[in-house]
């Protein structure tokens, strides 16, 4: 019976290690085979000076956004280890991503259309009150602007 209890471990490890590389295969088979809106909020002429969507580096950012390790998403991109390093630095350069203990990530906002819901659902109330203290405000402009 001893014998048997290593084997099951190895086995109930083996398992788990497949079910997560099931569900990465799985989420970055979903970032490759979805559209993505990019928005950019700026002001003045300070845009990228890259194309975000060339080379799959939005997917890249999106994938880093899900916790997907790079070495994961370089596979199924099918890019080199230089085309790797390459991207990275890029995007540190740029400013788009970030390295710390916690590896990279994203420093630009990225969100999945579930917390694009939240985050509107968590809004809108915000947005309400903040539109019905302008509209009090209003006739107080008013009147300040006319006595000019």
């Amino acid at each position: 019976m001893k014998s048997i209890a290593p084997l099951i471990l190895v086995f109930c490890i083996l398992s788990a290690c497949s079910s997560n590389q099931k569900s990465t295969q799985e989420e970055l088979n979903h970032i490759f085979n979805s559209k993505y809106e990019h928005s950019i909020i700026s002001k003045g002429d300070n845009l990228p000076n890259f194309d975000r969507r060339k080379d799959s580096i939005a997917l890249f950012l999106v994938a880093l956004h899900e916790n997907i390790e790079p070495r994961e998403f370089q596979e199924k991109a099918n890019w080199t280890d230089a085309v790797l390093e390459e991207r990275i630095q890029f995007l540190i350069d740029r400013g788009w991503l970030m390295e710390d203990d916690q590896g990279i990530r994203p420093t630009v906002f990225i969100a999945s259309d579930h917390q694009g819901k939240m985050l509107f659902k968590h809004g809108l109330p915000l947005s309400e009150d903040i539109a019905d203290a302008i509209e009090k405000e209003i006739p107080g402009i008013m009147d300040f602007n006319v006595g000019k």
